[in-house]
């Protein structure tokens, strides 16, 4: 018995650890190069009328209700979402916009999610609080699309983040939205 509970000890002391050493601001990148000029793919990313389309976390269309405030493109611009068992609550903000060089968006998720399997439960109001920049590169024929998700979390929320690995799961989320926004500009 004193074996068992030496061992959970030192589990919960390593979590602990792992959580202290990683730091509770985090920084998650994925790119995409996609044939098309910087102007077209600026167009898609400025109007959030276009962003249920590439969005990684609007799984099933059906399922979601969503509502737009100001939705003309550029600043300011609101979207949120929700519905669905795989779709999380949202909303997405568009707070600034510099030509065709990039787009800065703020991000509040709300609803609990499950990356990698795991239960994540942010305790509203909006615990989950992320800035995504999608920087837009001309590359010749084509255009790279760079996207950096930069989040704070609180520290419970970190804790939760370091064991459910949810710096993974963005990347994950992200690199599919990418694909979907690659095949919305170059179709």
């Amino acid at each position: 018995m004193k074996t068992f509970a030496a061992l959970v000890f030192l589990v919960v002391l390593a979590v602990l650890g792992l959580a202290v050493a990683t730091p509770i601001t985090s920084e998650v990148r994925e790119a995409v190069s996609i044939k098309a000029s910087p102007w077209r793919v600026y167009a898609v990313v400025n109007d959030l009328r276009r962003f249920p389309k590439w969005s990684p976390w609007e799984h099933d269309r059906d399922a979601v209700k969503s509502s737009f405030v100001a939705a003309g493109g550029g600043k300011p611009a609101n979207y949120e979402w929700s519905g669905g068992s795989e779709v999380t609550h949202g909303r997405v903000s568009i707070s600034s916009a510099t030509g065709t060089k990039s787009t800065v968006m703020t991000f509040d998720f709300a609803r609990p999610f499950a990356p990698l399997g795991v239960p994540i439960e942010f305790v509203p109001p909006f615990m989950l609080h992320a800035t995504g920049e999608l920087e837009i590169v001309s590359r010749g024929g084509s255009t790279l699309v760079i996207w950096a998700m930069r989040s704070k979390y609180s520290p419970a929320d970190h804790l939760k983040r370091v064991v459910a690995r949810l710096d993974d799961a963005i990347a994950e989320e992200m690199a599919f939205g990418l694909i979907k926004l690659k095949e919305l500009v170059e179709g």
